[in-house]
């Protein structure tokens, strides 16, 4: 999702309309509009920069949420059409190329936020993280989903480190765990934890929406770790 304080304008980058028409309904005269994204495609990411640049609107707020899980990729085919791992693609290139693509935005809305949701399931990751393997077939079959969200989160200090100067602050978020349509594909004992223990993807988005209003965070980032709740939203870890 991209938001911009001018008029009220939201873009959404979604397969998913039915999403924004609930933002029109939830903020009445808002300016909603929808760009259909592929994350899985270098080219479908380039086409959507393009159109947004075209709207004219600084960028204020960049969440960067989408994602698939292992039991959501295909196994067999596993690589993209750009020749990288589709998931992998999916929750990590495809973010980092688009946040590159709309650094010119993001200026120009600062104070401007990017937010990348990222996972506990990072720390199953290993330490140095193996680029090669997310170019590759694994027989058997790895997924690497703890290494993309370690990679959102090494973006995220990254991106903090090059940007804050132009008032462009960056923030990795874990919303803990969320009985969302990730887990559609899996199986029946998955499932049933994720709706047995698992918070609903409204409070989740409450703990989104808090960090996105958080004036502490619309400027700069907390040396240390820092928890924000709200009544109803999860934790807010913040990482610089």
């Amino acid at each position: 999702v991209a938001a911009s304080q001018q008029a009220g304008s939201v873009a959404g980058a979604t397969q998913a309309p039915d999403s924004l028409v609930h933002t029109a309904d939830q903020v009445p005269g808002a300016d909603v509009r929808c760009l259909l994204l592929d994350l899985r495609s270098v080219a479908s990411v380039q086409a959507f920069a393009e159109q947004f640049g075209r709207l004219g609107l600084p960028l204020s707020c960049l969440v960067c949420n989408a994602g698939i899980n292992s039991d959501s990729q295909d196994r067999k085919r596993q690589l993209t059409e750009d020749g990288f791992d589709e998931l992998f693609q999916a929750n990590f290139l495809g973010h980092f190329l688009l946040v590159k693509l709309l650094v010119k935005q993001l200026r120009e809305g600062a104070p401007s936020r990017v937010f990348q949701v990222s996972s506990v399931a990072h720390r199953s990751a290993p330490a140095a993280l193996d680029w090669e393997a997310c170019r590759e077939r694994r027989e058997p079959f790895r997924s690497l989903y703890g290494a993309s969200k370690l990679a959102q989160i090494h973006f995220a200090r990254e991106l903090h480190a090059r940007l804050a100067a132009d008032g462009v602050a960056s923030h990795a978020y874990n919303p803990g765990g969320v009985r969302s349509d990730i887990w559609r594909n899996s199986g029946g004992l998955m499932r049933l934890a994720a709706t047995a223990l698992m918070q609903s993807p409204d409070a989740a988005a409450a703990g989104l929406e808090a960090a996105i209003l958080a004036p502490e965070l619309q400027t700069q980032i907390k040396s240390a770790a820092q928890s924000l709740r709200t009544a109803e939203g999860p934790r807010l870890e913040t990482l610089q």
